[in-house]
């Protein structure tokens, strides 16, 4: 007999709506409900029946919280009781958001298994494999709770499910080291809590990460957004990710020269018609972009002009069944000047040129470090992508030295033109004016 396959999911968060929607949804007559978590979770309970499953696990917060549950109850209840009259099992542990709402779903739903319930680990056995699972007892957990895990050598595959904040060296929501995780006899460490999926599996064989997300809640959170399915054979076991959101959220970046020939509108259209055709094959049926514009072009300052005139929450394009619109735009359009000619002078622009270049050198050696410190410290890294913020810091964000040199090479250009300068940041400010919009 074929082993059945085990699916592992991240936050679903039930009751939840993603927010920052462009109003372009609108225009297509797309229900904001379509996009919500609750989409996501239909399409889940098709995916792990289709496969002829034997578990469905949660790794908390499924449901947003004590306020949605409500809301949510009838959603679970229906998808749990298809999979069990299927002969799937669900799993769930407890997450820092669902610490109170969740305990009850199990009480109430019949066949809603909940692991590791009150802060005590608990292992289950399955068919070819175990899942050891600990649950939040309260909203606030300061300590790890690995103190608590004691484990005997398994021979079958063991999988653990845990919500938790992995290298935080302060949290409230069980702090756990790398360490602690790879000193259990546990084959997999599926994680809850932080939206960036990171599971992979290590040079040792373990596999150990945040399985990220069903389906983005805000337009931080880019990228795809998947469940894990897990398969056995022989010679052990492997995994792989299912999208299954019909929302994604991603940045699109435009590199401008002075070769364009279209009109800065048919250029973004055309981006955005691109990025949507390379979806065509995903479970996406909305994409939503921030669009970042650069580039080095003679005529900057009038192609920032244009940029500032669109309504870039109107802009629209349609492929299929598919539409991307966008949400942001970001413009990094320097005018393109020979600065290492234009330093060779002895007149202010040739030390404004000389200043320009050092900071270009110190930018250099910033991005140089920062790519080290990322590969480095990847989880920490993941963390700044954090959980609920309702319009996350933009990722790209100035540091001071590029801000300086955005500002210098703006100067040097209005030195040489003999126009004024502004220096009072990028143009991403989104001011509308005509609506653009394509169609496929």
């Amino acid at each position: 007999m074929t082993p059945r396959p085990l699916w592992f999911v991240g936050d679903v968060h039930l009751g939840r709506a993603a927010v920052t929607l462009p109003r372009a949804l609108a225009d297509h007559d797309v229900d904001a409900l379509r996009l919500a978590p609750a989409a996501a979770f239909l399409r889940l309970i098709d995916a792990v029946l289709e496969s002829e499953a034997e578990a469905l696990v949660f790794a908390g917060d499924l449901v947003d919280s004590e306020n949605a549950r409500f809301e949510a109850y009838g959603l679970l209840e229906r998808g749990v009781r298809r999979l069990v009259d299927a002969g799937v099992r669900v799993f769930a542990v407890a997450g820092n958001h669902d610490v109170v709402a969740l305990p009850r779903l199990a009480r109430e739903v019949r066949g809603f298994e909940l692991l590791g319930q009150g802060g005590h680990w608990e292992e289950r056995a399955l068919e070819h494999a175990s899942l050891v699972g600990w649950s939040f007892p309260e909203a606030r957990v300061k300590t790890s709770p690995l103190g608590a895990l004691r484990l005997e050598p398994s021979a079958r595959p063991r999988f653990g499910v845990l919500h938790c904040d992995l290298d935080a060296s302060s949290s409230h929501h069980a702090p756990v080291a790398r360490a602690e995780l790879l000193a259990q006899p546990v084959d997999a460490w599926m994680l809850g809590h932080i939206h960036a999926p990171s599971f992979a599996a290590d040079a040792g064989g373990m596999a150990l990460g945040y399985l990220g997300s069903l389906s983005p809640l805000h337009r931080g959170e880019v990228g795809p957004r998947s469940a894990l399915r897990v398969d056995f054979a022989d010679r052990g076991w492997s995994f792989e990710r299912v999208e299954l959101a019909p929302l994604r959220f991603e940045e699109v970046r435009i590199v401008l020269d002075d070769t364009m020939t279209d009109d800065i509108a048919t250029v973004v259209l055309a981006a955005m018609r691109d990025r949507l055709a390379a979806l065509q094959a995903t479970s996406v049926e909305v994409l939503v972009l921030r669009i970042r514009v650069g580039g080095r072009v003679r005529d900057a300052a009038r192609l920032r002009a244009e940029l500032r005139a669109l309504d870039i929450e109107a802009a629209s394009v349609t492929l299929g069944s598919k539409l991307a619109c966008a949400c942001e735009l970001r413009c990094d359009l320097r005018t393109a000047l020979d600065v290492e000619a234009l330093a060779r002078g002895g007149d202010a622009v040739a030390v404004l040129a000389r200043e320009v270049l050092e900071l270009e050198a110190a930018v250099e050696a910033e991005r140089a470090t920062a790519l080290a410190m990322e590969l480095q410290d990847f989880d920490a890294r993941l963390r700044l992508e954090t959980r609920f913020r309702a319009v996350q810091a933009r990722a790209c964000e100035e540091s001071p030295a590029q801000r300086l040199l955005r500002v210098g090479h703006a100067m040097l250009a209005s030195m040489l033109s003999s126009t004024p300068v502004s220096t009072s940041g990028p143009s991403n400010d989104g001011t509308h004016a005509a609506a653009i919009e394509a169609g496929p």
